[in-house]
């Protein structure tokens, strides 16, 4: 950033300073941060958060949002999602809220009385707020339910606000890590006859990632797939990035056949200094 750029040009500057690099948290990490932030969102929204919630919000968005960091995209993601279901849940009928205001009202009329110290009608005041309250209660769960609205932000809410974003569908996104993974093969089979050597080793490396053996700051593995052409190499990396991410085209394809000569290398690497 330009900011950054002139602190570097001013050594003087530099030298009494001490760069603090903060990387990106973890996915467990952004969970924890999620629960500090779930009241201050709950007083705002008037909506109530699960823990599942702010479960999916970080693992959902660290697998298919890949253009932001943590903790800002599953921040995001609950502030949307809770924001969407404080929206639906006010769309109440004229009924409803003729109910909640009336209400409101009698609150306002019963606090003024008090100030006034007339007790009697602060009670008879109080006595209709409280009837009207529980009517009004009423009235506001028969048409939640009616129209199937929770008032809770669930991992539902989460994926549906992702597949918005992504257009991945909720339904891949909800199914089960450790079913996924358990037929893993069979799914990959589907697309790809055969090569059940390779198969087999591509999933026993994912299955050892997904369990946690394996540095998190190293790729899932490192694969080189020989043989002729047809044999069904392009499609396997095209069916594991459907697999993994959802969308066969979420993998960066480069035609070796380009780099043939010494000086096309720059492509890849950029142009010397």
């Amino acid at each position: 950033r330009p900011e950054f750029a002139l602190v570097e040009k001013d050594k003087a500057l530099e030298r009494r300073l001490q760069p603090v690099f903060i990387g990106e948290p973890s996915v467990e990490a952004t969970i924890e941060m999620l629960k500090g932030l779930r009241p201050r969102y709950e007083a705002h929204h008037n909506i109530e958060i699960s823990d599942g919630a702010l479960e999916a919000a970080a693992r959902l968005s660290q697998r298919y949002i890949s253009d932001r960091f943590l903790p800002d995209k599953a921040i995001d993601l609950i502030d949307e999602a809770a924001s969407k279901l404080r929206i639906d849940t006010q769309s109440a009928p004229p009924e409803v809220k003729a109910l909640k205001k009336r209400v409101e009202q009698l609150s306002d009329e019963e606090e003024a009385a008090s100030q006034r110290q007339d007790y009697e009608r602060a009670a008879q005041l109080k006595a209709e707020r409280l009837r009207l309250e529980e009517e009004y209660n009423q009235a506001k769960r028969n048409w939640l339910q009616h129209e199937k609205i929770d008032e809770v932000v669930d991992e539902e809410d989460i994926a549906q606000l992702i597949s918005k974003w992504t257009g991945i569908p909720v339904s891949q996104m909800l199914e089960g890590e450790a079913e996924k993974l358990l037929h893993m093969e069979e799914r990959i089979h589907e697309r790809l006859i055969n090569q059940e050597e390779a198969v087999t080793a591509i999933c026993e490396a994912i299955r050892r990632s997904r369990a946690g053996l394996k540095d998190p700051r190293r790729p899932i593995g490192s694969f080189i797939f020989l043989g002729p052409t047809g044999v069904g190499k392009t499609e396997l990396a095209r069916t594991l990035a459907q697999f993994l991410f959802d969308d066969e085209n979420a993998m960066v394809r480069l035609d070796m056949s380009e780099y043939q000569e010494k000086h096309t290398v720059s492509r890849l690497i950029g142009a010397p200094p």
